[in-house]
């Protein structure tokens, strides 16, 4: 128990210092989306075990593969006798001998052995498909938290503008109220709108350092890290498409969709392995043998041939492997299904959603452009005993709460988007085909 113990307090120690050193000095730089996702390609852990995956399944189509070659065994045996073997008054063995015996086995009617290679390089090109799906993955996700960051940090400015607005009304309606000017519960309403900022915006800078560390746990760095980001342009354009064209897209190009075909064709191998059950193998062989027993007619001898074997009846095992096997492929069917109809369901779903977040932006624009122009008036004219001062609160506090709806709602289309494009099976596009070139050119 103690040795468990010091062995992870151990690795606590060591992955740690390695964890907070790795990419430092480009966590060090500003960062844009193209750098984090460099970073989570190289060190996402979901990508490292997708790639370990692939190379696994490499190696079993590598095993199946030796399933070909010829079986070789060498045998050797020493034989002493404590009396020398003899028949009447004639020795028929020596009293100390060896034998050497060399073996060779070559399959060459084996359906079962063939199906079972197709299914191995089947596997290769399953684990190639669900690799890049996990890129497309780690993509949204880190397109996400991303976007998350730069809504967390906009927030944060936001609202640093509101408290120091707010501490200033405060101060003015509290010197008013001091002077007879405006009512105490008037005063104590601007003091708790300052309060309320100010507590919005520790809020919101704890929410800002919780979503840079789920961003870096993406990237495969340390979350105790900081970061910084570089703006760039948060220009959106909505591209006006079809729904059945997008469908269409996804249903074309989705890895998902192409995994579950490659497991049908998995499972048709699998009935037809059962089916082979039923059919006579054959094989040759050839064996050499040699022994030092100076009494053997011959001490060395060849002789091989050809081995037919034939599983006349084992039960109903073949039969309910066969009824199985059929019964699997079927279920891979009903998945594809099932595959195809919500990839259909999610690409409709994420393009309303899509539609949803600009329309959202753009109200939202809109309602922050007239409470802020309604606010500036009540202000104006409160200053000149127009306005009450309540109602130039409820201005303020008005434009505030739509300022906070503009900026959340500003980055929520580019995480619609991103979510619309994981539907389809396109997210990444050019960039992600091209880095995964480069690692298979590598």
């Amino acid at each position: 128990m103690e040795d468990a113990r010091k062995t992870r307090l151990e690795h606590v120690e060591e992955f740690g210092k390695e964890l907070s050193v790795r990419h430092l000095e480009r966590l060090r730089e500003p960062l844009d989306l193209q750098a984090c996702l460099e970073i989570a390609y190289a060190e996402n852990y979901d990508v490292k075990r997708a790639a370990l995956n692939r190379m696994l399944a490499e190696l079993d189509k590598e095993a199946a593969l030796a399933n070909f070659y010829p079986r070789i065994n060498v045998t050797a045996d020493l034989f002493t006798w404590s009396h020398q073997n003899k028949m009447g008054n004639t020795f028929t063995q020596d009293k100390t001998y060896r034998d050497f015996d060399i073996n060779a086995t070559m399959p060459i009617i084996m359906p079962s052995v063939w199906l079972m290679y197709a299914n191995k390089k089947l596997g290769i090109s399953i684990a190639a498909l669900t690799e890049h799906y996990i890129h497309q993955r780690m993509v949204m996700d880190v397109t996400i938290a991303y976007y998350n960051c730069l809504r967390a940090e906009d927030n944060i400015a936001m609202l640093e503008t509101q408290v120091d607005a707010a501490k200033s009304q405060s101060e003015r309606i509290g010197g008013l109220a001091r002077e007879g000017m405006a009512a105490a519960w008037q005063s104590e309403q601007a003091d708790y709108q300052h309060k309320a900022r100010v507590t919005e915006l520790a809020i919101a800078r704890r929410n800002f350092v919780t979503n840079k560390a789920i961003l870096m746990q993406m990237m495969g760095v340390s979350p105790m890290n900081d970061i910084t980001f570089l703006r760039s342009d948060d220009s959106f354009e909505l591209a006006d498409e079809s729904v059945d064209k997008l469908v269409f897209t996804a249903l074309a190009t989705h890895p998902s969709l192409s995994i579950a075909d490659h497991q049908i064709i998995v499972n048709e191998n699998n009935v037809r392995s059962a089916i082979t059950a039923f059919i006579p193998t054959l094989s040759a062989f050839a064996t050499m043998t040699f022994t030092s027993d100076s009494l053997a007619a011959f001490n060395k001898n060849i002789y091989g041939g050809f081995r037919a074997a034939w599983d006349l009846f084992s039960g109903f095992g073949d039969k309910a492997r066969y009824k199985t096997a059929k019964g699997y492929k079927y279920l891979a069917e009903l998945d594809r299904e099932s595959i195809f109809i919500s990839i259909m369901l999610e690409v409709i779903r994420a393009q309303n959603t899509l539609k949803n977040a600009c329309e959202s932006y753009d109200l939202a624009q809109a309602a922050y452009s007239s409470t802020k122009s309604k606010y500036v008036e009540y202000a104006a004219k409160q200053k000149e005993g127009m306005v009450t001062v309540n109602d130039m609160l409820d201005a303020q506090a008005d434009m505030d709460r739509a300022q906070a709806v503009l900026s959340s709602s500003k980055y929520q289309r580019h995480i619609a988007l991103a979510t619309l494009q994981m539907a389809m099976g396109t997210i990444g596009g050019e960039w992600l085909e091209a880095v995964e070139r480069q690692k298979t050119t590598d």
